[in-house]
């Protein structure tokens, strides 16, 4: 009986992975949409000399952006969206 609780409680290693996977899909997904409606607050904050902490959390996706021009082509479309 103890070897079944044993078994009972492990974790599956497969569906963790699995899970943490999506998980970071979900967010990722999140972060990149996130830029259309903050593209103005965004640019005002990029083209400001101050520290801001808007420029700070889109500039991993302006590198990216740079990184993967297919990327950064989607990422301009879909700003054009909120812009326009």
């Amino acid at each position: 009986m103890m070897t079944y609780v044993a078994e009972k409680t492990r974790p599956n290693l497969r569906l963790a992975i699995l899970s943490r996977l999506r998980w970071t899909w979900i967010w990722l997904t999140w972060y990149i949409l996130s830029i259309g409606p903050m593209f103005w607050p965004w640019y005002h904050a990029t083209n400001n000399s101050e520290p801001s902490l808007i420029e700070a959390f889109y500039r991993p996706l302006l590198y990216a952006c740079f990184m993967f021009p297919p990327l950064g082509t989607l990422v301009n479309a879909y700003i054009e969206l909120w812009v326009l």
